[in-house]
C-alpha cells in the first residue's frame, strides 16, 4: 500500500469541515476514528465511515460551475487567505479572482477537464483544488451550489444568480448558454468568515448597522440565533457567520473589510 507523510481524514457526509482532521501516523488515524464514528453530522446523519486522502499542500481555490448538457462554464473562482497555513479550512475570508490574474487559467482548466472526466452533465458544481507544486489537484467534487449562498451578493459580484442559472440550466439551456457567454466583468469581492475568541449564549440580536453602513458590506449571513450557545471559533464548524463584501474599487474594499472586522469584534462584547 501506498504511504503519506500525511493524510486528511474526514466523513463520507459531512459539510463546513466538520471532523476533519490532519493525520501523520497510525495513532492519530485510531484516533480520528474513535472521535468520528457514530457522531451526528450537521445534516443528522450518523457518521459510519470516513474517508482518507492524500494530504494537499498550496493555496486552495474554491470553483463553481455551471454545466449545460455538457459545455462546463466557470462562474466564480474564489481563493482561499489563511492566517495558518495549515489551518482545516480557510479562516480569514476567500477573495474573488478575476480571469485576468495570474491564477485563474491553470485552475481553470484543471477544473473543466474534472468535469468532463466525472461526466458532469447539466447544473452546478461546487469543486476544491490546492495548487501543489506538482500543479492543480483534486480535493472534492460536489455536484451542487456552493453553501453559505447569498444569490443577490453573487450576481452584485459576477452578473450571474446562481439559482435563476440552475433553473436555466435545466429548463431553458439556451438561455443558461447566452448569459453565461456575455456575462459582465466581475467586480472585486470577498466572503468574509467570522470568527470568536470568546464562546457564551447568544443574547438579543445583534446590531449590524455598522456593518450594513459599509459600502462594500452587500449581506451579513449570522448561523446562531438569540439563546443559542456559540462555542469559540475552532474551523468552520464554529463560524458565527459570513458577510459578503462587493465593490469596484478594490481600496475601498480593503478599508471596508478592515473596519468590517473592527465591528465585528465588538459583536461579542
Amino acid at each position: 500500500r501506498q504511504r503519506f507523510a500525511k493524510v486528511v481524514v474526514k466523513p463520507e457526509y459531512a459539510a463546513r469541515s466538520q471532523g476533519v482532521s490532519f493525520c501523520v501516523d497510525d495513532a492519530e488515524l485510531v484516533r480520528a476514528f474513535e472521535e468520528t464514528i457514530g457522531t451526528i453530522n450537521l445534516f443528522g446523519i450518523v457518521n459510519s465511515e470516513l474517508v482518507v486522502q492524500e494530504y494537499l499542500p498550496g493555496p486552495e481555490y474554491m470553483v463553481n460551475t455551471m454545466s449545460v448538457r455538457a459545455r462546463h462554464f466557470i462562474t466564480d473562482m474564489w481563493a482561499g487567505v489563511d492566517t495558518d497555513e495549515e489551518a482545516i479550512s480557510t479562516d480569514l475570508y476567500a477573495e474573488l479572482v478575476h480571469p485576468d490574474d495570474d491564477r485563474y487559467a491553470a485552475v481553470a482548466d484543471y477544473v473543466l477537464a474534472v468535469l468532463n472526466c466525472t461526466r458532469v452533465d447539466t447544473g452546478p458544481a461546487h469543486v476544491e483544488v490546492r495548487c501543489t507544486p506538482e500543479g492543480p489537484a483534486l480535493i472534492e467534487l460536489g455536484a451542487r451550489l456552493q453553501g453559505a449562498l447569498s444569490p443577490r451578493s453573487m450576481r452584485l459580484a459576477t452578473g450571474l444568480d446562481p439559482i435563476e442559472l440552475t433553473v436555466d440550466a435545466v429548463v431553458r439551456p439556451a438561455v443558461a448558454v447566452r448569459a453565461l457567454e456575455h456575462r459582465e466583468a466581475p467586480r472585486h469581492a470577498r466572503l468574509v468568515y467570522f470568527h470568536s475568541d470568546r464562546g457564551g449564549t447568544v443574547t438579543g440580536n445583534p446590531d449590524l448597522s455598522g456593518m450594513y453602513s459599509l459600502e462594500s458590506v452587500r449581506e451579513v449571513l449570522l448561523t446562531v440565533r438569540d439563546g443559542d450557545y456559540l462555542p469559540p471559533t475552532a474551523e468552520a464548524v464554529g463560524r458565527p457567520g459570513y458577510a459578503y463584501l462587493v465593490h469596484p474599487d478594490a481600496d475601498r474594499l480593503q478599508r471596508d473589510y478592515e473596519q468590517f472586522r473592527i465591528c465585528e469584534r465588538q459583536l461579542y462584547g
